[in-house]
């Protein structure tokens, strides 16, 4: 009966809660995230396309805000361009045309589900991924890793989404998106400044 009782009892928890990405590791990596307010790091951004037979490399920064949902992805090399995300707006700039374009992503499904995930993956808003994504995690001694399948529309070009941690849970370490067709794209942070609180 103990036996029973230690694996329906998480079950039934996380049915109760709609959620069924439950457990000890899951609930550290929420409390985790969920205390962090602004995040400024470095990344390199690897992009693998069947079409050219080298990797894209991309360097930049990134940093978030998530008291006031602000999203900047500022790629430094090859070429320079920056995106920002802040409530319903999105600007865009590059240096090749030094033009900046801006964007209501309330008015658009497609920019507003984006900025919806990035956030939600960056700042570690399980129960809204769930809507879109079936969940898992692995605890290893080097790594803690989520990987979210996709469901409905998003499956028939990603392929899945696996987001690696610290062992300490501490910032994402890594982002990959593996896609239907073949091509992936792996996003990893460097020396994050992470800050928590209010």
């Amino acid at each position: 009966m103990g036996t029973i009782r230690r694996f329906l009892l998480p079950a039934v928890l996380a049915a109760l809660a709609g959620s069924v990405f439950a457990g000890e590791v899951p609930a550290r990596l929420r409390e985790h995230l969920a205390s962090i307010r602004t995040v400024e790091s470095a990344f390199t951004q690897v992009k693998h396309l069947r079409l050219f037979t080298r990797e894209v490399v991309l360097t930049g920064r990134l940093s978030i805000d998530t008291s006031t949902e602000k999203l900047v992805w500022k790629v430094e090399t090859p070429v320079r361009y920056t995106v920002s995300f802040e409530g319903s707006k999105m600007t865009q700039w590059d240096e090749a045309t030094g033009n900046t374009v801006r964007f209501d992503t309330a008015s658009n499904s497609a920019l507003k589900a984006a900025l919806g995930q990035m956030l939600a993956w960056f700042s570690g808003r399980f129960d809204e991924m769930e809507r879109e994504y079936g969940l898992e995690v692995e605890e290893k001694a080097d790594a803690v890793t989520v990987v979210c399948v996709p469901k409905g529309a998003i499956a028939s070009f990603l392929r899945r989404v696996v987001v690696t941690f610290p062992p300490d849970t501490g910032y994402i370490r890594s982002v990959r998106l593996d896609e239907v067709a073949g091509d992936w794209s792996e996003i990893r942070f460097e020396n994050p400044d992470v800050r928590t609180g209010k």
